[in-house]
């Protein structure tokens, strides 16, 4: 869980060096010293703004120890009157920083954060936050689900389509290591699964491997309901993982992420029906020739993603009570059903 804070600790004495993310907060530690920070960017940041009234955040350490993310609001004088901005800042790389920039500067049907700047050191970026609720944040009886699932995979579409020369490569490689660490943590929860994960992961390892080699495109690797904002337009926030890789990656971690969160709370027919909205809306985004290559590797990424949700569930809730024994049938099943479209294919 994220530990709230109002201001930044000091970092302990230790006699080693402050980590720059602690000694750059240290220098913000006061309400007056944000609002100088804010004020000597202010046309930068905020343009058009006659001067920086005040600032306020929120400071959150995140399970990374090296990670910092914190709100900032900042309240701004224009020549009309005042606005709040809500300004997002965390430590991040710069691949991740030049992703950012990059979806900025195109133009889109779906919205991401307004980068301000990216400090070095840290390696801290800041950003205008996209405003508006979660997808997860949507009640299951609204009548707007099938509207937006068909939105989103639009938005999707758009996202993959974005120029991606230059931007950070994903790897083959980095799947094997992933995938073995799925396995060990599968068999360390569950003994019983052994043979069992052994068999999926090496179906899994076999098709994945092809498919990394087919339709590259900017993949966000972590798309699912809390990346995904509802507004005006739909927004994607969340670039920490992103890179260029196959796009199947990012379908097939939406419709296991929805069937999961679904779960026990929406007939399997509604959700059934959201799913097919999203590929719907994502399919007629790039076009019939594009999807039909895109498609055949959906289930693949679909496999995938149940593994590692499957994994996660056994180390944080296990299989003992619900809710974790009811995870891991829908998962075990559903991976079972992937793992024989598979190998029959």
């Amino acid at each position: 869980m994220l530990r709230k804070q109002t201001s930044p600790a000091p970092a302990r004495s230790t006699g080693l060096q402050p980590a720059p993310h602690q000694r750059f907060f240290t220098s913000l530690a006061s309400p007056e010293a944000m609002r100088g920070f804010f004020s000597r960017r202010e046309q930068a940041f905020f343009p058009g703004a006659m001067r920086v009234v005040s600032c306020r955040y929120t400071h959150r350490p995140t399970l990374s120890t090296s990670s910092y993310l914190t709100r900032f609001d900042v309240t701004v004088q224009y020549p009309n009157g005042k606005r709040v901005h809500h300004v997002r800042g965390n430590t991040v790389d710069q691949q991740t920083s030049a992703i950012f920039r990059r979806l900025a500067q195109t133009k889109h049907v779906f919205r991401s954060p307004r980068p301000l700047d990216y400090l070095t050191p840290p390696g801290y970026i800041l950003y205008e936050e996209t405003s508006g609720s979660t997808l997860r944040q949507l009640a299951f009886t609204s009548s707007r689900w099938p509207a937006i699932a068909e939105s989103i995979g639009g938005s999707l579409a758009a996202f993959h389509c974005t120029p991606a020369r230059g931007l950070r490569q994903l790897h083959w490689r980095q799947e094997v290591d992933f995938l073995r660490t799925c396995h060990a943590a599968i068999v360390r929860r569950s003994p019983s699964r052994r043979t069992w994960a052994t068999r999926v992961i090496t179906v899994l390892q076999t098709h994945e491997r092809l498919a990394w080699s087919r339709q590259p495109g900017l993949t966000h690797k972590d798309f699912q309901a809390s990346n995904i904002i509802l507004g005006s337009a739909i927004g994607i926030i969340d670039f920490t993982l992103s890179g260029v890789g196959p796009t199947a990656f990012d379908l097939g971690t939406f419709v296991t992420h929805l069937a999961v969160m679904c779960h026990g709370r929406v007939a399997e027919s509604r959700v059934q029906h959201w799913r097919e909205r999203f590929l719907q809306g994502y399919a007629k985004s790039i076009g019939a020739v594009s999807w039909r290559k895109t498609a055949a590797d959906v289930p693949i990424f679909e496999l995938r993603s149940a593994i590692d949700i499957l994994s996660i569930t056994l180390q944080t809730l296990g299989e003992d009570n619900n809710p974790g024994r009811a995870y891991c049938q829908l998962l075990t099943k559903r991976i079972d059903v992937l793992v024989k479209l598979l190998t029959q294919s």
